[in-house]
């Protein structure tokens, strides 16, 4: 797949040689020739200058901001989990309920919990 990518952009740049960009209808435009802007320097300082602004910010963001910060949370430690509910597993605990819920259950059974 590597090589077919390789390929088809080597295709696409003999293509564009060959064939000129495309440019719209103008004065000193002809299909012999390409009106613009050099590459070197003009193009060249414009894609540099924004290069340089692009790492600046992401150097940036990177040097203030945390994604996954461990001084904070800890390692990870799956013991205190619980299982979700109506999974069964090896924990022969009850499963989690909520209060109302319980409360509930209590009072429609007619025993006390006292």
């Amino acid at each position: 797949m590597p090589a077919a990518i390789l390929g088809l952009i080597a295709i696409h740049l003999v293509l564009v040689v060959v064939h000129k960009h495309t440019q719209y209808a103008g004065p000193g435009r002809t299909n012999r020739n390409v009106v613009g802007h050099p590459v070197l320097p003009v193009f060249g300082a414009k894609a540099g200058g924004f290069f340089f602004l692009v790492f600046g910010i992401i150097t940036l963001i990177s040097a203030t901001t945390s994604i996954n910060a461990m001084w904070v949370y800890g390692p990870y430690d799956p013991s205190p989990s619980r299982p979700a509910r109506g999974r069964t597993g090896t924990c022969s605990g009850p499963t989690v309920a909520s209060a109302s819920s319980r409360a509930g259950r209590s009072r429609s059974s007619g025993t006390s919990s006292r």
